[in-house]
């Protein structure tokens, strides 16, 4: 599945279960159901009233009750390096990133950005093309 494809799911207004927007109305029937719809997609389905949410997904506030998501999720055990930036890119902006992704492939870290134009899919583009894994939070 390509990640446009992910995207157009998330925003799939059959995807969404409204009646499990609190964790009073949790409902495991429900749950599995959603996990299920998002398999036959190629997504994972994790809620926090479950126990299904990686730590460090944990502090996001206000409380994250589903979170659709695909590839390794053990990207977040690894150092991480978050970018973010302007939407609109300046010629400093690109040369700044661009240098810092000269240096950064020599470390072992993870990038996560949130793929909107600009700084951000820069980012991700850099990160490709250096073969730094990357996270991209839609």
């Amino acid at each position: 599945m390509m990640h446009h494809d992910a995207i157009r799911y998330s925003l799939d207004p059959e995807s969404r279960f409204s009646e499990l927007s609190t964790i009073a109305d949790y409902d495991a029937k429900a749950y599995e159901a959603l996990k299920d719809r998002a398999a036959d997609h190629g997504v994972e389905a994790m809620m926090s009233a479950q126990g299904d949410m990686h730590h460090k997904l944990l502090p996001i506030r206000p409380r994250v009750q589903i979170l659709y998501r695909m590839g390794d999720l053990s990207l977040l055990n690894r150092p991480i390096l978050a970018i973010v930036g302007p939407r609109k890119m300046s010629s400093y902006g690109q040369e700044v990133v661009e240098h810092l992704f000269d240096e950064l492939e020599r470390y072992d870290v993870v990038t996560i950005s949130g793929l909107a134009e600009g700084v951000d899919q820069l980012c991700h583009r850099c990160s490709l093309a250096k073969g730094i894994p990357t996270i991209a939070v839609l």
